[in-house]
């Protein structure tokens, strides 16, 4: 999975009408004052990024082929689907399951699990120890993806909790996009952009390590950084860095599937839901590369894909990032003709509202621009003559 990387150079290359770009902000003249301490650009944010992909993750039937076994239901090399659509078969083998005290069913499942590109936020804390500043963490993200895993999956009474099911593998990566800001009791602040891809499975990563869950899924994420402004301590710089995460989550669908199996095998006074998080760290690790510089802007949304492609349709999410409680606006433009979509006004961080194109704003803006689907269009967003672009093709 390609990485989406940005120019610390704003390029222009459109022409947009007055008529068509924001207006109202104030030139942006941030001049860092004075040399930043060793260490400055370590931080460590600490999130939960576990619910919010437990809500977007569905996953269907899941087909598992046995491995071993010591009952005579289930027997190597036989086929099991979860959930189980054949229940006559299904309580034959749970019976059996409870009748052996040492009863054990490894199997190796592969399931497709899909990821909604729904938007989400999630907050936390972040520490920076060369400003002795504590403050708040907070993500905006989209996780969208339909990618196959593979498990190992066990079941038996020689299990503590009747079953138990380790994510090893997928075969691709989830995309991870968000509008990232950490604010400071002080009044030092950084917004700017979290772009990269989350690894699964247990060749990855080690996330799972400790959970109380059946079903626990581990990623490993690495993505770029991009800081759009800073205020207090850091003002006058932005940078480019890394962010680097083990987060984990849970299939809701996979333990309430095993939950079931649980009571008919009596494990049932195992909950399905989570109860006490994981033993493994939530920390994170940021590191920015800080230079002098003014604020700029950044697009967030829509994403690019591994091949460099983006696409702008109905329903598209559209999120940047730029000056602080400014006048901005998207817009898109084909040669020397610019077309709105939406103004909008960021917010005290400098994160711009994310929009959802409607088709009202993409038939106004085809039509604008005499643009069918297919064609190769610009996308902008403007806080004055701060800018940023991005080529779309229309969906």
């Amino acid at each position: 999975m390609k990485v989406r990387r940005f120019p610390l150079a704003i390029r222009v290359s459109v022409v947009c009408a007055s008529a068509m770009c924001a207006v109202g902000v104030p030139a942006v003249s941030a001049t860092a004052t004075s040399p930043l301490p060793a260490g400055v650009g370590d931080f460590v944010p600490t999130v939960d990024l576990g619910p919010a992909l437990a809500d977007l993750a569905g996953l269907s039937s899941t087909p598992c082929n046995v491995g071993s076994s010591n009952i005579t239901e289930l027997k190597p090399g036989d086929t099991l689907t979860l959930p189980a659509s054949d229940l006559r078969k299904a309580l034959a083998v749970a019976d059996e399951l409870k009748a052996k005290n040492d009863s054990l069913v490894a199997m190796t499942c592969t399931a497709t699990l899909s990821l909604s590109g729904a938007e989400k936020a999630i907050t936390g804390t972040v520490t920076n120890a060369a400003l002795g500043l504590t403050g708040t963490f907070a993500l905006k993200c989209t996780f969208k993806q339909e990618l196959g895993i593979q498990a190992d999956l066990s079941i038996g009474l020689a299990l503590p909790r009747g079953a138990l099911v380790a994510v090893k593998s997928a075969d691709r990566g989830v995309p991870m996009t968000c509008s990232m800001s950490a604010n400071f009791g002080d009044g030092t602040s950084v917004t700017g952009s979290v772009d990269g891809v989350a690894d699964v499975g247990t060749t990855k990563s080690d996330a799972c390590t400790g959970d109380t869950q059946m079903s626990c899924v581990p990623l490993s994420v690495t993505a770029a950084v991009t800081v759009t402004s800073t205020s207090g301590k850091l003002a006058g710089y932005t940078g480019k860095g890394t962010y680097t995460l083990k987060p984990s989550f849970t299939m809701n669908s996979m333990n309430t599937n095993l939950a079931t199996l649980q009571q008919a095998i009596g494990k049932s006074s195992v909950r399905a839901s989570r109860v006490v998080p994981g033993a493994v760290s939530r920390e994170g690790t940021m590191k920015i590369d800080f230079v002098p510089g003014g604020t700029r802007v950044d697009i967030v949304q829509p994403t690019i894909a591994a091949d460099g492609s983006s696409k702008l349709s109905v329903g598209s999410l559209i999120a940047a990032n730029g000056p602080r409680k400014a006048k901005c606006a998207y817009s898109v433009a084909r040669g020397k003709k610019s077309a709105l979509i939406a103004n909008v006004t960021s917010s005290t961080n400098g994160v711009m509202p994310t929009l959802t194109v409607s088709k009202k704003q993409y038939d106004g803006a085809r039509k604008a621009l005499s643009a069918r689907p297919g064609a190769v269009l610009t996308l902008v967003a403007a806080c004055g003559k701060i800018r940023a672009t991005q080529s779309v093709t229309l969906g």
